[in-house]
């Protein structure tokens, strides 16, 4: 026997509920319960019975409208009719009855002009076989959206796409998130479209889903085994990370940022030796804006050898702390060394000026 899929399921097929051809019994059933129902609701207004035979009469209809449910199923009818017809009639008596046919008549008109569930099922999850050649070139790699730079298929396609466009690339996201495409998921949360705000919304939720499992395991690795430095450092970087998703208000962003500065000082003051930890600490200090904090951060490792990165960060909390003097002195002494790194090339111009060189770097 075939196996049925959720997507064949009676209630996100094509057929309508006003189908009379295969459900004219529960209409019949339910023109006559609503014919009972107003009788016995007007002979208690007029006083002709009581209350408690007024609830006797209500609650044999509802057997039997049980028993009517029980019929259909054996006959392989929709279910939907009679459940829908017990429940209003529970609840609302004569009135539940009349607001299920009302229902039942204008359905058809409501049917007429409303989107098929399945299409806007496929719309909401859109296939990759549908999807544009913008979308082809963010998953072949032709263009790399870990640059800010680089991103403009996504910008042109939330400016210009169509529905499907847009979903196509929220559903590029959610695999292969990246920071710098953060604003493009808020612009997604304002979006016209209804389906892209919910996938949009989605994506964000299960970033947090995705932060607060990993951090419950991190936390519990280090409650097993409170020694070992590689979790604080885990934990250091688990919380940098989340804290420049560009997702995060400016408490949670402040709250994670001193975390995880917290986690890199107690992994460093085990493990002093590990440059790419002291790096990353002096990238949040940057990012953090404590620029008093970058020069300590600085002079704590200037004897022993530093990345070129390092010089860069240095000399730009130099600049925003308005310490001129040593900005410059520091510029002719590292210029010499710095112009052979693989900087990006629009820092030596601005390091040329500072050291009084003739001749930047190109």
């Amino acid at each position: 026997m075939k196996k049925n899929n959720i997507l064949d399921l009676p209630f996100m097929a094509s057929a309508t509920i006003a189908d009379t051809s295969k459900n004219w019994q529960s209409i019949l059933f339910s023109i006559l319960l609503l014919g009972f129902e107003s009788l016995i609701l007007y002979l208690y207004l007029i006083q002709f019975i009581n209350v408690i035979f007024f609830i006797i009469l209500h609650c044999i209809a509802l057997l039997l409208l049980v028993r009517f449910a029980f019929y259909a199923a054996k006959q392989n009818q929709d279910l939907r009719y009679p459940l829908l017809l017990l429940a209003s009639t529970l609840g609302a008596g004569a009135f539940g009855v009349a607001g299920f046919i009302l229902v039942w008549l204008l359905y058809p008109l409501y049917f007429k002009f409303s989107t098929p569930f399945m299409n806007w099922f496929r719309d909401l999850f859109p296939q990759h076989d549908m999807l544009t050649t913008s979308y082809l070139r963010i998953k072949s790699g032709w263009d790399d959206y870990s640059r800010p730079h680089q991103i403009t298929p996504f910008q042109d396609i939330f400016t210009y796409g169509t529905l499907l466009h847009k979903q196509a690339v929220l559903d590029a996201i959610v695999k292969e998130f990246d920071p710098v495409v953060a604003p493009i998921l808020k612009r997604a949360l304002r979006d016209s479209s209804n389906g892209v705000r919910i996938q949009a919304a989605a994506i964000i939720a299960k970033i947090d889903f995705d932060f607060t499992a990993r951090l419950k395991r991190l936390l519990q690795s280090r409650a097993n085994a409170p020694n070992n430095p590689l979790i604080l450092l885990k934990l250091a970087e688990h919380f940098d990370a989340y804290a420049h998703t560009g997702l995060l208000d400016s408490a949670r962003e402040k709250e994670s940022q001193e975390r995880a500065l917290a986690f890199y000082q107690e992994y460093l003051q085990k493990s002093p030796e590990d440059m790419n930890a002291w790096i990353a600490k002096g990238r949040l200090l940057v990012r953090m804006g404590d620029f008093e904090g970058v020069i300590r951060w600085f002079e704590e490792q200037k004897d022993k050898g530093i990345p070129a990165k390092a010089y860069l960060w240095y000399l730009e909390a130099l600049y925003m702390l308005h310490r001129y003097e040593e900005l410059e002195a520091n510029a002719k002494e590292h210029y010499p060394n710095l112009e052979k790194e693989s900087l990006p090339s629009e820092f030596y111009p601005s390091l040329a000026i500072w050291a009084k060189a003739t001749q930047p770097i190109n």
